[in-house]
């Protein structure tokens, strides 16, 4: 390679690749009250937001925590529906900024949003500068409990500076909450040597994951 052709790599900026995770609804997916978007006040600080209670009630939810890598970082979460219609599964999507109690929606909440993407895809955007220090929670459900719409498969696509990250690795299970469950799991895992159950990522199945464990499930989710 030539110095001008060298020179002209160098120059390229490679556009950034977000963050995206894809997951789906179902049955088994634990449930909350939705809150509504109507009268929802933006105020760009955690737990600044009013929200009016919806009609919809356990309606299935999914939960990922992100964090900013920049400080002041725009909200910035896309969910798309990966159904064929509208009519297969209709998305909403709610952010937390320090902590998400599924029976009280309102308490924590940052933004939601139904529709912005484009019906029926949600887009929270702009609501507020996030910081580098906090774990924000996205919940993603569907729009109401009603059949055939309930449950269906998604992406959530997040913007610049942006990342998906896993602050209660012993929660095994996925519903936010330590139990159990999450300890069944990891046996089950363990004894299956399942890569999940590899706590210190050391390719091996021994007492220093089930010793990673204890301590990661003794610490708490947030």
């Amino acid at each position: 390679m030539n110095t001008l052709a060298a020179i002209a790599c160098a120059a390229i900026t490679l556009p950034a690749i977000a963050d995206v995770q894809t997951s789906e609804l179902t049955s088994q997916s634990p449930t909350w009250d939705r809150m509504s978007t109507s009268g929802i006040v933006i105020g760009g600080l955690c737990g600044d937001v009013a929200a009016q209670d919806s009609i919809n009630d356990a309606v299935p939810f999914a939960r990922f925590y992100i964090k900013a890598t920049a400080p002041n970082t725009p909200l910035d979460v896309r969910v798309n529906s990966l159904e064929p219609t509208p009519i297969d599964f209709d998305p909403f999507v709610a952010v937390y900024c320090t902590g998400f109690d599924p029976s009280s929606p309102s308490m924590n909440l940052l933004h939601a949003d139904d529709d912005s993407a484009g019906y029926p895809n949600a887009y929270a955007m702009g609501a507020a500068a996030l910081d580098t220090d906090i774990a924000y929670i996205v919940i993603v459900s569907s729009y109401s409990n009603w059949a055939p719409s309930q449950y269906g498969s998604f992406e959530v696509v997040l913007g610049d500076n942006l990342v998906f990250f896993n602050p209660c690795p012993a929660d095994l299970t996925g519903d936010g909450v330590l139990n159990f469950f999450d300890v069944s799991a990891f046996l089950v895992a363990y004894n299956a040597m399942d890569p999940i159950a590899d706590f210190n990522s050391d390719g091996l199945f021994n007492f220093f994951d089930v010793s990673a464990f204890l301590i990661s499930y003794n610490a708490g989710c947030p």
